[in-house]
């Protein structure tokens, strides 16, 4: 009994010394794990701060977050101009307060992400005018409004439209119905001091308005800010008549015949005065034949004292040229070519520097009517004209003239361009399916004056280009450096005749003098009768041409003696009044002096440094880029099929 007891306490003894050693190892081991937890927490914590400083969306302040939400929601000005017909609400600050609770949190405190509106659907239209607090509002609106559930009621659109008038930075509406409520508001409710857009379009006929000249008068600078104006149908005379010195950019469009004759059309008894409350206007566009119910007083002292009485809708029956003094750019659609000239003396524009014209048929002439009387076009609505007018548009650098049919770029007979630099002439792409290209007529045909000795850019698209015709027309431009030649017939002949000579004579030069001496770049474009046979002549003999004139610079100015020049009879000098003074010399076709031309200049041609071709079947890639080799000279090619 005493052994099993002894083996008993021994085998205890053993266990506890065993359990005690286990013990001292938990011990350890929960210190040791404490360590490592301690460890991942840091190592974890460490992690995470890196983490988030790699995002650093994460940890930027509001204020900076804030100029970030800003800008992704921000519009462009086009788009809020032109914004799509099926938008509903706009998306972007939407999308921003369902990231994350801290970014909803800070959309919903900052105002300016809603501020543009658009009024379509009645929940989110609410929440944009309550969300957006006391923040400038773009509202966008296009009617007829859907007919689905959640249409927005017209009543609820009147209220928070009015409520928020003074708010208004752009206004975009289509309708008819909805938009005769928006004109009220403008004629009454003023003034509207953040006001900078404003494009109203009607797609119908107003219905129960009262005339405009019964509204109320609203205060002076109720449009203070007003900078771009747009009126689709939307007669200018609907709108207060308040000065607008901001305004920059007017876009007119009357397109629709039914708008010619309504009393709520275009008409030059609403334009001059609309015009001439816009003195700081920039940019006008007009799609439109406004109706001349107006007469024009012209002589000394008539333009600059334009005698529209101020707060006035209407100009009278008798009026004085209007000056817009900053107009750089002029966009004209349907213009009727025969009469265009008189559009340039009831307006005068004398800083005009960009000048598009998108002239109509031939046959079409400018409505004339008085006392609601139609008049023949053939009596010209101006009194004081003693001859023929001339406008003059003495800083026009940029003309760019789209027309139906040849004949019709006669309207610019009238108009003198002085200082133009670049002309852009194209057929209407929807008359080519009428006939086929039409024949350009020669320059003395088109303008008052052919000589262009400034000009340095010529594109001519869509047209037949007689030989003869237009090499006499480029003769007209000594500055030109680019030809640009688009889709017409007749193009490889007038090529080939700038090499100096012809296919005929393997491009021997003939003449003493060159056509065009500067020409650096040429642009042609599905000219289908230009061979790479006359491109190449015009590169090589340019280019052997500029070195010589490098080489030899004393006689650069002519290969030949110059002509002598024998001096005028000692009377002709003496009698300033002689006829022989005002007989037309060479150097002056017409007998008018211009600065810049020099016809017995003979100055030698400069290298084709830049050459495009595209569409020209006749011309392969290969012969194309062989121009870029050294003996060539051509810095700049492309090609294309």
């Amino acid at each position: 009994m005493s052994c099993d007891t002894a083996a008993l306490d021994a085998e205890i003894l053993a266990l506890e010394s065993k359990f005690m050693d286990l013990q001292c190892r938990e011990t350890e081991a929960r210190r040791l794990l404490g360590f490592v937890l301690e460890q991942k927490n840091t190592v974890e914590r460490e992690l995470s701060a890196l983490k988030y400083r790699r995002y650093p969306i994460k940890w930027l302040p509001p204020e900076l977050l804030t100029e970030i939400f800003l800008h992704f929601v921000n519009w462009s000005e086009e788009e809020v101009i032109h914004p799509p017909r099926n938008l509903v609400f706009h998306k972007g600050p939407v999308i921003l307060s369902h990231v994350c609770h801290q970014w909803r949190e800070l959309a919903l405190s900052t105002s300016a992400l809603w501020s543009l509106i658009c009024v379509r659907k009645s929940e989110p239209a609410r929440a944009f005018f309550t969300r957006s607090n006391q923040v400038p509002i773009d509202i966008i609106g296009t009617e007829p409004f859907p007919l689905s559930e959640g249409a927005f009621p017209l009543a609820s659109a009147r209220s928070d439209i009015r409520k928020s008038s003074s708010r208004w930075r752009s206004v975009i509406w289509s309708g008819t119905n909805f938009l005769e409520f928006l004109l009220e508001l403008i004629n009454h409710e003023s003034p509207f001091p953040h006001l900078e857009t404003l494009s109203l379009a009607r797609d119908g006929t107003a219905r129960g308005i009262p005339d405009a000249q019964s509204l109320v008068r609203p205060t002076i600078d109720a449009l203070s800010r007003l900078s771009y104006l747009h009126l689709h149908g939307v007669a200018p005379s609907e709108l207060p008549p308040v000065y607008f010195p901001a305004l920059c950019t007017i876009n007119l469009d009357f397109s629709k015949e039914s708008w010619h004759f309504g009393h709520r059309g275009l008409r030059l008894s609403n334009l001059l005065p609309l015009l001439h409350r816009s003195q700081n206007l920039e940019q006008l566009f007009m799609e439109a034949v406004p109706l001349i119910d107006v007469y024009v007083e012209v002589g000394s002292g008539a333009s600059g004292d334009c005698d529209i009485p101020p707060g006035s809708r209407f100009a009278k029956l008798q009026v004085k040229p209007i000056v817009l003094p900053h107009l750089r750019s002029f966009k004209w659609r349907l213009v009727p070519p025969g009469d265009m000239w008189l559009l340039f003396i009831y307006i005068e524009m004398p800083s005009l520097q960009e000048l598009h014209l998108f002239l109509g048929n031939r046959r079409k002439q400018w409505t004339q009517m008085f006392e609601q009387v139609l008049l023949p076009s053939n009596s010209p609505p101006i009194s004081g004209l003693q001859t023929s007018p001339v406008i003059t548009l003495a800083k026009l650098e940029e003309l760019f003239v789209n027309c139906r049919d040849a004949e019709s770029l006669a309207a610019l007979k009238k108009i003198q361009l002085p200082a133009l630099r670049k002309l852009n002439m194209s057929r209407d792409v929807f008359s080519l399916i009428e006939s086929s290209s039409p024949q350009l007529p020669r320059l003395e045909s088109i303008f008052h004056d052919p000589r262009l000795p400034h000009l340095t850019s010529l594109k001519l698209i869509w047209f037949d280009l007689d030989a003869e015709n237009t090499i006499s027309m480029l003769r007209y431009m000594p500055s030109l450096t680019l030809l640009y030649i688009e889709s017409c017939h007749g193009a490889g002949e007038v090529l080939c005749h700038l090499s100096g000579g012809s296919c005929r004579n393997s491009h021997v030069k003939t003449q003493r003098s060159w056509t065009c001496p500067r020409l650096t770049h040429l642009i042609l474009t599905f000219c289908a009768d230009v061979k790479f046979s006359c491109l190449s002549a015009v590169v090589q003999a340019r280019k052997a041409q500029s070195m010589m004139a490098a080489s030899t610079p004393e006689s650069s100015a002519s290969t030949t003696p110059a002509r002598l020049m024998k001096p005028l009879k000692r009377r002709a000098l003496q009698n300033p009044n002689s006829p022989v003074l005002s007989l037309p010399t060479p150097a002056s076709p017409n007998g008018s002096f211009m600065p810049g031309w020099n016809s017995f200049g003979v100055a030698k041609p400069s290298s084709i440094i830049s050459v495009h071709i595209s569409g020209c079947r006749r011309v392969s890639k290969v012969e194309a880029m062989s121009l870029m080799e050294e003996d060539w000279g051509v810095l700049d090619i492309s090609w294309a099929p």
